[in-house]
């Protein structure tokens, strides 16, 4: 669960709100704002925000990188997200825990941040497995 968004956009003429599918709402609640009339919906995955029909809200943002290799998809709290395609590396990338990286690359920076797998360990919690890349 996470921390619910401030939705309150300040203009006492719109009824705030928070939908769980779009973010943050706001309507006109009778302040005649006029169609067209520039805004912020506070969903990091639209674009070009403007008001219709006394509602805010903007088009859809395109969130694809072009790699065949990453999944990409939209939050809309922080805007686009890529992660590794069902476990699989961009090219030139590896999937290492932090220790493996650091025992075969003496430089290495991190393709994505999000998790490729996991090294599950005898004992103990899984150790997260990254997309690493020498960085020489």
């Amino acid at each position: 669960m996470g921390i619910p968004l401030d939705c309150d956009d300040g203009n006492p003429m719109t009824e705030d709100w928070c939908d769980p599918a779009f973010g943050c709402r706001h309507e006109d609640i009778g302040g005649g704002i006029a169609d067209g009339t520039p805004c912020d919906d506070g969903n990091a995955c639209t674009i070009n925000d403007v008001y219709d029909g006394g509602v805010c809200s903007g088009v859809a943002l395109d969130c694809d990188d072009g790699d065949p290799l990453t999944d990409d998809w939209c939050d809309p709290a922080v805007g686009c997200r890529h992660s590794s395609a069902e476990g699989v590396c961009p090219r030139g990338c590896e999937c290492l825990t932090e220790a493996e990286a650091d025992a075969k690359f003496m430089n290495f920076v991190k393709c994505l941040e999000d998790p490729c797998g996991y090294f599950a360990p005898l004992r103990g919690e899984p150790v997260p497995k990254y997309c690493y890349r020498s960085a020489a």
